[in-house]
């Protein structure tokens, strides 16, 4: 979330592909601006089977311009620290490293 001077607190990131993010959490700053986060359907009444579930996967995205994009789905884990290593193109590289809480 992102609070702008007047007050108001614009939605950078909803959906992907048309589709609702299950529930965005632990976010990271690229140093170019890109926002990373990941979207575990822990924020989901009934998790992962939850029949209002609408990613099929607990992925790794990132948002920039209002753009977002899915760089990754090789995580099961719910609930993650974050620590990538971003290329000047804005996406994470395979090295990236994410640990459980």
């Amino acid at each position: 979330m992102r609070i702008e001077k007047n007050g108001l607190t614009p939605v950078l990131a909803d959906r992907h592909n048309d589709k609702r993010l299950n529930s965005p959490n632990d976010l990271v700053y690229g140093s170019d601006g890109t926002l990373f986060f990941t979207d575990p359907p822990f924020g989901l009444p009934k998790f992962a089977p939850d029949p209002r579930r609408e990613q099929p996967h607990s992925g790794v995205y990132s948002v920039k311009d209002g753009n977002v994009r899915l760089g990754s789905t090789d995580f099961t884990g719910p609930n993650y620290r974050v620590r990538l290593d971003v290329s000047g193109a804005g996406a994470p590289r395979k090295s990236a490293e994410v640990t459980k809480k």
